[in-house]
């Protein structure tokens, strides 16, 4: 573990996609409002398990520690069918969208933006010295453990998973299974063996296999970071935070985790609500549920190449421990600021966190 001389400013980005979240951390009220922390380098560890846009992710993270701006991506930066949405003009999709019923729409705006996008889907290739390299990874996570003098964006290009490292290593044995052709890479990325469904909506969308190396996150956060370290992190991964967070809970990391992030995937066997509880009851200072109430400054940071519109009059809850020990939950729905005060948490009822989802 890393003896520097005075606390690090951390942000692990679990999710990639097309870097539209890698400067993230500049746009939290955590650290806006503490000029030390705007001004303090970062050790920025970006994880992208998708092997289709990891080659695209090296480049930022090489960009971005040369100081220089985002590249613009190979596709239109989508990360799921709502994001898809906004590009339906531009990809000459609308009037397809617009001669079939609202609930045919999503199927229609999928095909016809994967015919619009055939020829770059096809250019998407996987590059091995990254994504099945994993003594190359083994070396980017000991970076942990350095004391930065600028800010470090570094790729890590497999999947953020809950497993078990051998003595030594933080890279886990053998590699897990995800699934998803070039075209999913515009509706969210690679889906794990349990959300294989999700990427079989569309006759058009090819169904691959891909083996991902696998990272022991909590056991490297344990042995990198300390609790005097300022640690954000973020987690849009395709329904690994059901995996991930009990982990993080069973060995007590919240601890090192100064401000969480996340957007959480429906499952049948694990409920967002009671993660979310959960979280807060093990000791989490404050937890932002996605869509993110400053998206707008993020995204207006982008260039327009790499930008999507954000959702300014709606945000997920935000979960904040007060100096009482109490908890806070704030939301907008339709631009309306709604907030509530958690006097127990043990007795909090899922309804608490429903009703700030607007959803």
């Amino acid at each position: 573990m890393a003896q520097c001389a005075a606390p690090r400013h951390v942000y692990l980005d679990l999710g990639v996609n097309w870097c539209n979240t890698l400067q993230l951390h500049h746009f939290l009220p955590e650290v806006v409002h503490h000029p030390s922390r705007l001004r303090a380098p970062w050790l920025v560890f970006g994880f992208e398990a998708s092997p289709l846009i990891a080659p695209y992710a090296e480049l930022c993270t090489r960009e971005l520690t040369a100081g220089r701006p985002l590249p613009p991506p190979p596709i239109i930066p989508s990360g799921s069918t709502r994001e898809l949405r906004q590009f339906e003009a531009s990809l000459n999709c609308s009037a397809a969208t617009h001669s079939v019923g609202k609930h045919a729409r999503s199927a229609v705006l999928q095909s016809c933006a994967f015919k619009a996008l055939k020829d770059k889907l096809q250019l998407l290739k996987p590059d091995a010295s990254l994504s099945s390299n994993a003594t190359r990874m083994e070396w980017r996570l000991e970076q942990a453990r350095t004391c930065p003098r600028t800010s470090q964006y570094i790729l890590i290009p497999g999947a953020a998973g809950a497993c078990d490292a051998l003595p030594g290593s933080f890279v886990c044995p053998g590699s897990i299974s995800m699934y998803g052709g070039a075209e999913q890479m515009i509706r969210g990325g690679l889906q794990p063996r349990w959300r294989k469904h999700m990427t079989s909506k569309n006759e058009q969308q090819k169904i691959e296999m891909h083996n991902v190396l696998q990272v022991d996150l909590v056991g490297w956060m344990l042995k990198s970071f300390r609790e005097e370290d300022f640690v954000v992190l973020k987690m849009d991964i395709e329904g690994f935070e059901h995996i991930i967070v009990p982990r993080i809970l069973k060995l007590n990391a919240t601890k090192l985790i100064d401000v969480a992030l996340w957007e959480c995937h429906f499952t049948s066997g694990s409920k967002c609500h009671k993660l979310s509880k959960r979280l807060m009851d093990s000791g989490l200072r404050i937890l932002y549920a996605e869509p993110f109430p400053f998206e707008k400054e993020l995204h207006d940071s982008l260039t327009t190449v790499s930008r999507v519109k954000s959702r300014s009059n709606h945000s997920g809850p935000v979960l904040k421990r007060e100096a009482d020990g109490n908890i806070s939950i704030t939301s907008i729905v339709h631009g309306e600021v709604k907030s509530e005060l958690w006097r127990n948490t043990k007795t909090t009822s899922k309804a608490s966190v429903r009703r700030h989802k607007g959803r």
